[in-house]
């Protein structure tokens, strides 16, 4: 898992009474963890500062923030540590008993991280 370096004065650009683009809910600061994958490459980083949605949970990032997180996936910043994941597959072939299959929702982020 990789942390945003809280040492640093982070600008996040979220001023008071600033209103969710989709609910129109109040956005409130917080520290957040992501999940991100890249190919086969899953990454983790910890107390990533955000504007969450208190209605609808859409979270909001500085640019000087997606900055720092695509160095982190990128691997330009070293990880803090890392961890073993245990995988489970929820294929078709081994679930075959399961009687309902939902789509669970993702959530918006305000600007996607790419890959190159």
């Amino acid at each position: 898992m990789t942390q945003i370096d809280t040492d640093k004065k982070i600008d996040m650009s979220f001023g008071e009474g600033e209103t969710c683009e989709y609910c129109g809910g109040d956005i409130v600061e917080k520290r957040v963890t992501l999940h991100r994958q890249i190919k086969d490459k899953h990454v983790l980083l910890e107390d990533v500062p955000a504007g969450v949605c208190r209605q609808c949970g859409t979270r909001y990032y500085a640019a000087n923030v997606l900055k720092t997180i695509e160095e982190h996936i990128r691997g330009r910043l070293k990880a803090d540590r890392e961890i073993v994941v245990s995988v489970y597959s929820m294929s078709k072939q081994k679930n075959a008993g399961i009687a309902t299959r939902r789509k669970i929702p993702t959530r918006k982020i305000s600007a996607p991280i790419t890959e190159k």
